[in-house]
């Protein structure tokens, strides 16, 4: 197991709105004085169940954690500022008994969980944050903020590319089905027809259709007054008193500038 896989699993135990876990948290910004970092931290904000500091070491060796036991100074430099304080370890036999800080309380993570071996004893004498302090941990949040944030606008550019892919594929698609069918259409015409509808003769092509049915529609509209003649002068014909034959209707005489 890795440190980071420690860390994350105590970011579920500490997470939101429980909690604001900082992993990483240096005391200060610059380098003005010797920059400790903390593994992590926690700030509990329901002020029901107390508002606390909680810092954690992460040790996934038992030679990491001897290196600790040498340099205890490491420590104070955040231990000072909260109000529990835990060893967190990935395997229980990285620390022996009677190895462990009084002050410490001891964390055991396996399987994706953390389980508290020993509750770490309430810091009576906690200082407030410094203000060195305070612009650590102010940086540490605004740099997980702006992580949150590439996040999010990567996962939006992220399903927009998917949306705008599938809606391509659509119009692929429905393009395609379009075009087969008209090459259908064309295709039949062509079969029909015995005309070839290439670059050259579509032009060509096109112009006949539009004489075609200009003629088809003079021929209709002659026949229609053809109809409407022969009904008329069948009228006449009758209101005179004469045989009306369809087969030879009389000649009614026109006098056109008489209008007779």
């Amino acid at each position: 197991m890795k440190a980071t896989d420690v860390e994350k699993i105590l970011s579920v135990r500490y997470s939101a709105p429980e909690y604001a876990f900082l992993p990483q948290v240096r005391n200060q910004t610059g380098y003005i004085k010797q920059v400790r970092t903390a593994d992590a931290l926690a700030m509990s904000l329901f002020p029901s169940r107390g508002l606390h500091l909680y810092g954690f070491e992460i040790k996934i060796s038992r030679s990491d954690w001897l290196s600790e036991l040498a340099s205890p100074e490491k420590a104070e430099d955040f231990y000072k500022y909260c109000d529990f304080w835990y060893l967190v370890v990935s395997d229980p036999a990285i620390v022996k008994e009677g190895e462990l800080p009084v002050p410490w309380g001891l964390i055991e993570t396996s399987k994706g969980k953390c389980r508290i071996v020993k509750t770490a004893p309430h810091n009576l004498e906690t200082l407030p944050p410094s203000l060195l302090m305070l612009c650590g941990l102010l940086r540490k949040a605004s740099e997980l903020r702006a992580i949150a944030d590439t996040s999010l606008i990567e996962a939006a550019r992220l399903e927009g590319y998917t949306r705008g892919t599938e809606a391509e594929k659509y119009q692929t698609r429905s393009a395609t089905a379009e075009l087969t069918r008209l090459r259908d259409n064309i295709a039949k015409f062509e079969e029909v027809s015995g005309l070839k509808l290439d670059s050259w003769d579509a032009g060509n092509v096109a112009e006949a259709v539009k004489q075609l049915r200009s003629g088809v529609k003079a021929t209709n509209l002659l026949r229609r007054l053809k109809a409407e003649t022969e009904s008329v002068l069948a009228t006449i014909s009758k209101s005179l008193g004469e045989p009306v034959d369809p087969k030879n209707r009389p000649a009614i005489p026109f006098d056109i500038k008489n209008g007779q």
